[in-house]
């Protein structure tokens, strides 16, 4: 198969690809196997496969990508278990870590809130309001 910019572009490809294809190959191309894999991460193979392939090459090449995909499902799946696991451990760990700070930051606030609850100034404001109510209802009789 023999590609051009302008047949990427009739195939409506991504321009940014299609740019990236014509930068590379200014003349078009031919294509091959040993080609393709030297630019494997240039291009997006999956649109070339669905858009320039004939639909009985494009079922070949869907059976030749089914075992490569599973594997990397595979692995990925694996790794996202690893990752989640050690990140479990590690917010486990920090947890841990921050609890005597945590109990120490909620002993120091409770104890401020009660000094604070305690403090002549509320106790003189409170005075002062209940004494007010009391003048202002014997005055309502």
């Amino acid at each position: 198969m023999f590609i051009t910019y302008e047949v990427l572009q009739a195939k409506d490809a991504c321009e940014g690809q299609a740019l990236r294809f014509k930068a590379l190959f200014p003349d078009g191309c031919t294509v091959t196997a040993a080609l393709c894999g030297t630019h494997t991460s240039e291009f997006e193979w999956s649109w070339a496969a669905k858009n320039l392939l004939s639909p009985s090459a494009r079922a070949e090449y869907e059976q030749a990508c089914a075992p490569p995909w599973a594997g990397y499902e595979q692995a990925r799946d694996t790794a996202r278990a690893e990752y989640e696991q050690a990140r479990a451990l590690a917010l486990a760990e920090y947890m841990r870590a921050c609890a005597p700070a945590l109990a120490e930051y909620k002993r120091a606030c409770d104890t401020a809130r009660a000094e604070y609850e305690r403090a002549p100034a509320r106790a003189k404001y409170d005075r002062a309001c209940a004494e007010a109510f009391g003048r202002l209802a014997e005055k309502e009789d």
